[in-house]
């Protein structure tokens, strides 16, 4: 029997660029609704109460984007961690919420690289590694190691290319 190894490789220190620079754009998105929505009930003369409760949202969305831009990026950076190895994927995350995900070889069936628009400007790739009942995510690896790890696993798990 395999014994489990401990996860011990970390997401690049660039995936907290990267998740920072998407909570500003969400944070954006949702001020400047919020603003507009204000906005409106300004001109438009609405009750006196939605805009208190507008302003209880701005507020609200400024609070937790110190959590969401400031802390839970370098959290998640910290506390993610995984392992590949002939046997077993092993993804360990979280530190008050932790999990381990064990993932045996034997159940992979597809493995795929994704990359969106922020992850290929710093030159990061997200591997999805799929089974017959879920998908899991390794997220913020560097494009050339993506590929590679992909190959590997695809390997472990005896995956063959379908033209």
């Amino acid at each position: 029997m395999t014994k489990l190894v401990q996860p011990t490789t970390k997401l690049s220190p660039k995936f907290i660029t990267v998740q920072r620079t998407a909570e500003l754009i969400a944070l954006g998105i949702t001020l400047t609704i919020v603003a507009a929505l204000y906005a409106a009930a300004r001109y438009f003369d609405w009750w006196e109460w939605v805009g208190f409760v507008l302003i209880g949202l701005f507020v609200l969305d400024l609070v937790y984007s110190i959590w969401s831009i400031g802390i839970a990026p370098t959290l998640y950076q910290r506390y993610f961690a995984y392992n590949v190895d002939e046997s077993y994927i092993t993804i360990e995350r979280g530190h008050l919420f932790y999990s381990q995900i064990v993932i045996p070889m034997a159940k992979v069936q597809t493995v795929k690289i994704e990359q969106g628009p922020l992850l290929k400007r710093h030159g990061l790739s997200t591997i999805e590694v799929g089974t017959m009942s879920t998908s899991h995510e390794l997220p913020g690896i560097p494009t050339a190691e993506a590929r590679a790890l992909r190959d590997q696993i695809a390997a472990y798990a005896k995956i063959e290319e379908i033209d």
